[in-house]
C-alpha cells in the first residue's frame, strides 16, 4: 500500500510540474481513494491537499477549497504542523485565485509562522517560509496594502539571500 500511494503521490507531483494538471489530479484522486479504502487518515490528508493543488491549477476554486480544508483539518487533528502549514499555503493560493486577498494574506502569514517554529525547520525548511512571504506580499499588494507588501517582500529577500536562492531573489 505505502509503495503504491507514494508512487501515485510522486507521479501526481511530476505531472503537476509538467503542467499536466488533469493527469496530476487523476493520480492524486487514486491516492485518495486508496487511502480512504485503507482508512489511512494521514494519507487522505496528503492526497486531498495534492488534489486541491491540482484543482487550483484547473481553476476549480470550490473543489480546491473543500479538499484543502479537509487536509488542514486532518493535519490539525494529527498535530502535524508541517502538514497544517502546507495546507495553509495552498489555502492562500486558493484564496488568491478567488481574489479574496485579505484571507489569502491571513493563510500565508499563518503558514509563515508555522515555518518559523524550530521544531518544523526540518520538515518545512526555509523554502516554504519563502513561499509564504511571497504569497503574503502579493496578497497585500493586491489588497493595496503596500506597506505590508513591502515588509513581506523584504522578509522574502532576506530569506532568499540567507539560503543563497538566486531564482527566488530574482522573482
Amino acid at each position: 500500500y505505502e509503495d503504491q500511494t507514494e508512487a501515485l503521490r510522486k507521479l501526481g507531483i511530476e505531472y503537476q510540474a509538467l503542467a499536466q494538471h488533469r493527469s496530476a489530479l487523476d493520480q492524486h484522486e487514486m491516492h485518495l481513494h486508496m487511502a480512504e479504502k485503507a482508512k489511512d487518515i494521514a494519507g487522505q490528508g496528503c492526497a486531498s491537499r495534492n488534489a486541491g493543488v491540482s484543482y487550483i491549477a484547473l481553476k476549480q476554486h470550490k473543489k480546491a477549497v473543500k479538499l484543502i480544508a479537509f487536509a488542514h483539518k486532518v493535519a490539525k487533528e494529527l498535530e502535524d504542523e508541517a502538514g497544517e502549514a502546507l495546507a495553509c499555503l495552498e489555502f492562500g493560493n486558493a484564496c488568491m485565485m478567488a481574489e479574496d486577498f485579505p484571507k489569502a494574506a491571513e493563510h500565508y502569514e499563518y503558514a509563515f509562522d508555522m515555518c518559523q517554529k524550530p521544531e518544523n525547520s526540518d520538515s518545512l525548511g526555509m523554502r516554504h517560509a519563502e513561499k509564504a512571504c511571497v504569497g503574503a506580499g502579493k496578497a497585500h499588494f493586491r489588497s493595496q496594502n503596500y506597506i505590508e507588501s513591502v515588509k513581506w517582500f523584504g522578509d522574502h529577500l532576506q530569506i532568499a539571500q540567507s539560503i543563497g536562492d538566486e531564482k527566488m531573489i530574482a522573482s
